[in-house]
């Protein structure tokens, strides 16, 4: 379990120097922040599942860990928790903790929970190609496929594996599955696309680690330039998946969403000239007979309903998807619903730039229409 922080100040300098080599990977910068690793992976491997901030209290408290002071020694990369944004009651955070794959590297037996890793990816790869044949679809991979494969070609495995679904839900050639309560706590079922084969034969975390950067930075590249069905988030707007596609592409999904409608409000506020925030800056813009900026597409007798309709949606947005997550209220989001919430702020920005158009193509008709009436006098 957690020791006391003093009691690893040298670890922490050997670590810092046997990693600071590690390519892409962030070094724990001090013993607070390995301490807290420690004992997160400590309660991990005692039952299976993450522990809350409540349950890693205790024993923190009792190995002297500051809990400010361990954070700011880790980065998002090592550490995901909702702590950084939430509010602390006496000097305490609340929410979920868990570690990332990169904090493996700096965990004592971190390389034989990789190994499993490295092993199931092979598999998933190997399941995915009989499935779809490398044409880019997904491929759904059940338990018992995994069981039967995994006894052909690692007969030494133990049959108990470690819980690695806990950890390949955030990586970005896994795009969903169901978790159950089978042979070593995996899932039930993965969903896997193509790029799984890119991980194959893996040796180590750094080797793991290069693959899924340079995986990544295409991913945020296709998204900016809005290359469809070659991005995680599709062909969204641009100006969303430029603040959007490097989170979601690495597993910070609810930062994701909450930069995609920050985005969202800050565009109404830059065409509106508004210092409004909000729920307020929304009820000012949009709506009524005739509102500041005009996202209605229909002409005729439904053209008020569409545009109070839209008011609600973008209303909804700063108080239903905005506000919860900047406030650190609301639990993180899992990759399915970041991906709809995006592609949602897309939508409400593709409007947004519907009506600017429609307001610079009546300015310009009404400029046209001066000059002409100047000219007959």
């Amino acid at each position: 379990m957690c020791r006391r922080a003093e009691h690893v100040e040298v670890e922490a300098s050997l670590l810092a120097a046997s990693h600071a080599a590690s390519d892409g990977i962030d070094v724990p910068a001090g013993p607070h922040g390995i301490a807290l690793l420690e004992e997160v992976w400590a309660q991990f491997r005692k039952r299976e599942s993450w522990p809350s901030w409540h349950e890693l209290r205790r024993p923190l408290k009792r190995a002297q860990v500051d809990p400010k002071v361990a954070l700011d020694q880790l980065s998002e990369q090592l550490l995901i928790t909702t702590a950084r944004a939430r509010t602390w009651r006496d000097g305490w955070p609340s929410g979920s903790v868990k570690l990332s794959l990169a904090a493996l590297a700096h965990l004592p037996d971190g390389a034989a929970f990789l190994r499993s890793l490295f092993v199931l990816i092979d598999l998933l790869a190997e399941i995915q190609e009989r499935q779809v044949s490398l044409n880019g679809q997904p491929a759904t991979v059940h338990e018992s496929d995994l069981h039967d494969l995994r006894r052909q070609r690692f007969p030494k495995t133990p049959d108990r594996w470690l819980s690695v679904d806990e950890f390949i839900y955030d990586e970005p050639w896994c795009i969903g599955g169901s978790i159950g309560n089978g042979w070593a706590g995996t899932a039930s079922t993965i969903i896997v696309d193509h790029r799984v084969h890119l991980f194959v034969g893996c040796k180590d975390i750094n080797d793991y680690w290069r693959r899924r950067q340079r995986l990544i930075a295409d991913a945020i590249s296709q998204a900016k330039q809005g290359s469809p069905g070659s991005s995680p988030l599709g062909r969204v707007h641009p100006s969303i998946a430029q603040v959007s596609a490097e989170l979601f592409a690495d597993g910070h999904y609810t930062d994701a969403v909450l930069r995609a409608f920050k985005a969202v409000e800050h565009r109404v506020q830059q065409v509106t000239g508004s210092n409004e925030i909000g729920q307020r800056l929304m009820n000012s813009t949009f709506g009524g007979t005739n509102p500041q900026l005009d996202v209605a597409r229909t002409a005729g007798p439904s053209t008020p309903g569409e545009r109070d309709g839209y008011k609600m949606l973008f209303i909804g947005a700063m108080t239903g998807l905005r506000n919860v997550r900047a406030h650190g209220d609301h639990p993180p989001d899992n990759v399915d619903e970041a991906r709809d919430a995006i592609a949602f702020a897309s939508l409400l920005m593709r409007r947004i730039d519907r009506a600017v158009d429609l307001r610079a193509e009546s300015t310009n008709e009404a400029a046209t229409a001066g000059r002409a009436t100047d000219g007959t006098r």
